[in-house]
C-alpha cells in the first residue's frame, strides 16, 4: 500500500461535482490522486461533462492506493456494482488497512462488495427500506433520500472504520477533508 495514493473511480453516469471535489481537496492536501476510469479514454458524466481518466483500472499497477473512492451518479453506481475488479479493488484496500469512501448513491456499491460486511443488521432491521423507493432518482428508505440504502442511518458524512460515507454532493468536500485528515493521521 503506498502511502498518500488515492484512487478516485470513474464510469460512466458518474457525478461530476463529486470528482471535482474530492480531487481538488485532496491534490491540495499534497496526496497522490489519480482519476481511475473503468475503462481507457474520456468518460461522461451524468450532466454530459467528459473527463479524460489518467489510467484504466486494469493499467493501476499492484501497488494498492491508501484510499479508493466512489463518486455518485445512478449510472455510475449501477457499472461499479456490475464491476468485480472495483469490488475485489474495494476489498483489497480495506482489507490492506486502508480506507474507502463512497458519496450518495455509490454507497451501495460498499455493501454488493461486501465492504460494509454485517453494519446493516447492526444499525437496525432496514424496515423503512422501499418506502420511498424511486430508482430513477436514486431514492431508496425512509425520510431523507438515502437513509436505508446501506443501512446505516443519512449522516452528511460518517465514518465507520476505514469506510467514510458521504450523504451526497454537497458534503463530498466534508468527507474529503475527513479522508485527508484520516491520511495525515
Amino acid at each position: 500500500m503506498t502511502k498518500g495514493k488515492v484512487f478516485v473511480l470513474l464510469a460512466r453516469g458518474f457525478e461530476e461535482v463529486d470528482v471535482s471535489a474530492v480531487t481538488r481537496i485532496l491534490r491540495g492536501s499534497g496526496l497522490s490522486v489519480s482519476v481511475v476510469g473503468l475503462t481507457a479514454g474520456p468518460v461522461r458524466g451524468a450532466y454530459g461533462l467528459s473527463l479524460v481518466a489518467d489510467c484504466a483500472l486494469s493499467e493501476v499497477d499492484a501497488e494498492l492506493p491508501q484510499a479508493a473512492i466512489l463518486p455518485g451518479g445512478i449510472q455510475a453506481t449501477r457499472r461499479f456494482s456490475a464491476e468485480p475488479r472495483v469490488h475485489t479493488l474495494l476489498r483489497q484496500v480495506a482489507g490492506g488497512q486502508g480506507y474507502v469512501m463512497a458519496i450518495d448513491t455509490a454507497r451501495s456499491v460498499l455493501r454488493s462488495a461486501g465492504v460494509l460486511g454485517s453494519r446493516e443488521a447492526e444499525s437496525g432491521s432496514g424496515s423503512e427500506r422501499g418506502r420511498f423507493e424511486r430508482p430513477e432518482v436514486g431514492w431508496h428508505g425512509g425520510d431523507s433520500p438515502l437513509d436505508g440504502l446501506d443501512g446505516l442511518p443519512c449522516e452528511r458524512v460518517r465514518v465507520e472504520g476505514r469506510v467514510i460515507l458521504s450523504q451526497g454532493s454537497d458534503s463530498a468536500e466534508e468527507a474529503a477533508l475527513t479522508l485527508a485528515s484520516m491520511l495525515e493521521g
